[in-house]
């Protein structure tokens, strides 16, 4: 009977044994450190991310540039949009320069039908060799606020004349009509004196 509790003395002192190494080995286990996601890595990652994403929309931007710049030209009162505006300063800066189309003091008489919007102007312009860019003239017809208001009449005017005063220019208002009737058979004193009392 001695033997008895002694061989269960033996198996509980094994089984301790065994619930001691597995205490020491789930202890040595959590001092590893766990695999944490760094807060510096997930920033990093992000970085990259948006980095890789503006050099591909960069890259697509400039291959795309001279056909946004083209529907820009088709499309001159885009330019009033700030995104536009900044696009067309950035990739063709003397699109909007204040330059007159040449140096010549020759006056062009070209004349504007009622109903003409302001790129109708501006191409008018620009075939008659007054205006460089379309573009430059509807940014300063915007720029002085003056979009739909410039007058219809006949102008004379000269390519050495800069897109902002060709605008300042085209607000010719209408005058008052005066009837003037001469009669035949007056001499050159009398017309005048008679011009100038009208």
């Amino acid at each position: 009977m001695n033997e008895g509790p002694r061989a269960r003395w033996g198996d509980d002192e094994q089984r301790q044994q065994r619930i001691r190494e597995l205490r020491a080995q789930r202890r040595s286990t959590d001092r590893v450190p766990r695999r944490r996601f760094q807060p510096l890595v997930l920033l990093l990652w992000f970085a990259a991310v948006a980095a890789l994403a503006a050099f591909v929309i960069f890259i697509g931007f400039l291959a795309f540039a001279p056909r946004l710049i083209a529907w820009v030209e088709e499309n001159p009162g885009s330019i009033k949009q700030g995104i536009v505006l900044d696009f067309v300063r950035w990739y063709q800066p003397d699109a909007l320069a204040d330059t007159p189309a040449s140096n010549s003091q020759n006056r062009i008489t070209f004349h504007v039908n009622t109903g003409a919007n302001d790129s109708d102007i501006a191409k008018l312009l620009r075939d008659k060799g007054l205006i460089r860019s379309v573009l430059a003239f509807q940014f300063y017809v915007i720029q002085a606020g003056r979009e739909g208001t410039l007058q219809a009449g006949d102008y004379d005017l000269s390519p050495s004349l800069t897109p902002s005063e060709i605008v300042a220019a085209l607000r010719q208002e209408a005058g008052e009509e005066l009837t003037i009737r001469i009669t035949e058979g007056w001499r050159l004193e009398q017309i005048i004196g008679y011009l100038s009392t009208t």
